[in-house]
């Protein structure tokens, strides 16, 4: 027993740690000092912004309803892609991304590499959901992924001509 609850102590610490880098790092560059919108001022932003009036605390639990949901899918993802993906979601989920960062395989290396791989993966996902799950019109079943004119390998999006 001991060991398993210094196994487990172990992954929770790893887990917070994963959750800590993701705060500092991702979360806090995209925040505010302090909370600009009260309960009242967003209540009326989004009834602006969706153009109806929506139950706040029904959309709140819907997402952490979502968020679970998807943190579920994203955890039995990783343990099927790498199967010494184990543990909690979360951590699952930073041991698959780590796997796959160390593999050379799933390294796309280059522009036409990089544009290649998003064609491919826009393709398929047009294939998959076209007549299955949406009925796309012609005129967006076919998509030309480019990359930004830049020296890096990035991805943007220009609506059709």
């Amino acid at each position: 027993m001991q060991r398993q609850l210094g196994r487990h102590a172990a992954e929770a610490t790893e887990a917070l740690a994963v959750t800590g880098r993701f705060l500092a790092e991702e979360m806090a560059p995209r925040g505010r000092e302090r909370d600009a919108v009260g309960r009242d001022h967003y209540t009326l932003a989004s009834r602006r912004f969706l153009g109806a009036t929506i139950d706040l605390d029904d959309t709140y639990a819907w997402g952490w309803d979502e968020l679970a949901r998807t943190s579920a899918e994203m955890g039995h993802a990783a343990r099927q892609e790498v199967p010494d993906a184990t543990g909690p979601d979360a951590l699952a989920v930073a041991a698959a991304i780590r796997a796959l960062d160390a593999d050379p395989k799933c390294w796309v290396q280059g522009k036409d590499a990089s544009r290649g791989w998003m064609q491919d993966v826009s393709d398929r996902a047009v294939a998959q959901l076209d007549g299955v799950h949406v009925d796309l019109p012609a005129a967006t079943r076919t998509l030309e992924c480019c990359l930004a004119p830049t020296d890096d390998v990035g991805i943007y999006y220009t609506a059709p001509l």
